[in-house]
């Protein structure tokens, strides 16, 4: 079986252990937390990920509820293949803003 790892076809699939909690303070208001752990040498050889968002809701039009979310994302990653002159390694941790609009049906 072959994989898609965002630079070619691997053989290797990822495997990751994730949790999610999700704290609803009020009627329309929740706040987010997720993280998730993998690699264990399967794909890379470490990686996680970890979230934080708070959402609202601020409009209900003909069934739809339309919300905001503001929030954090970070996510590690270390992955190695090949050897020698052949071997590509990416080690590297990026983090950014989350900022969005969300339909509900």
């Amino acid at each position: 079986m072959r994989f898609w790892n965002g630079w070619g076809w691997d053989g290797k699939p990822e495997t990751a252990e994730s949790k999610r909690y999700v704290w609803r303070t009020c009627n329309s208001h929740e706040l987010a937390v997720r993280g998730d752990v993998g690699g264990f040498g399967a794909g890379s050889q470490f990686s996680w990920n970890a979230l934080a968002a708070y959402s609202w809701d601020f409009a209900v039009r003909t069934g739809v509820t339309y919300s905001g979310v503001l929030g954090y994302r970070a996510l590690y990653v270390d992955y190695e293949q090949g050897s020698s002159r052949n071997k590509y390694a990416y080690d590297v941790l990026t983090h950014w803003p989350i900022l969005g609009i969300s339909m509900g049906f």
